[in-house]
C-alpha cells in the first residue's frame, strides 16, 4: 500500500505493527530507487525498553535480495523520549555495516539513503536488521520516497 500526498513524495507502508518487528534477522520489502533521490525508513519503535538491532541498507542491481553489502554511506538520526521536546537528534553517517539502534521504548529513528550513494547500477534498495539484544520489541517501519526524477506523478509501482 503507498500514499502520495504531494508530487515530490511518496509513502510506502513498509511493515506492520508486531509484537517483535526485531527479532533474528529480517530483510524488508525491495524498493526500486530509479526515479528518486532519496529514501527514508522511519522507524517507530514502541515498546521494548532493552532490546536492541543493527540496521544496514543493501543494493542490489537486480530484483532479489540476495547482495549481503551495505550501502557505503547511510544517515541516520532518533528521537528519544528523553530528549528535550522530542526533537530529532543531529544527522549522523554510517559506513556499509550499519548502526547499533540502542535500548529504549518509545523512539523515533529515520534512516536516510541517497541515490548519490547508492553503488552505480544498482536501483534496487532494502533495509535490513539484525538483532543484537533478544528482546522483544514493538514497532514498525515506514518508507518515503522523495525527489522524484521527474516533475510529473511516477508510478507508484515502487515496491517489489
Amino acid at each position: 500500500m503507498s500514499a502520495k500526498f504531494s508530487d515530490r513524495h511518496l509513502v510506502l507502508s513498509y511493515s506492520t505493527d508486531s509484537v517483535d518487528f526485531m527479532d533474528g534477522t529480517k530483510n524488508g520489502d525491495i524498493i526500486n530507487m530509479k526515479l528518486w533521490d532519496e529514501c527514508y525508513f522511519v522507524i517507530n519503535k514502541t515498546t521494548g525498553a532493552t532490546g536492541t538491532a543493527e540496521f544496514r541498507v543493501h543494493a542490489s542491481t537486480d530484483i532479489t535480495s540476495t547482495s549481503t553489502t551495505g550501502i557505503g554511506t547511510i544517515y541516520y538520526r532518533s528521537c528519544k523520549t528523553s530528549d528535550t521536546n522530542s526533537v530529532m537528534s543531529a544527522w549522523a553517517s554510517a559506513t556499509s555495516s550499519g548502526f547499533v539502534m540502542s535500548a529504549g521504548a518509545f523512539e523515533c529513528w529515520e534512516i536516510m539513503v541517497r541515490a548519490q550513494d547508492i553503488p552505480s547500477g544498482s536501483n534496487y534498495i532494502w533495509l535490513n536488521s539484525t538483532e543484537i539484544s533478544n528482546s522483544p520489541c514493538g514497532g514498525a517501519v515506514t518508507a518515503l520516497l522523495a525527489g522524484p526524477s521527474y516533475g510529473r506523478d511516477i508510478s507508484d509501482n515502487v515496491l517489489i
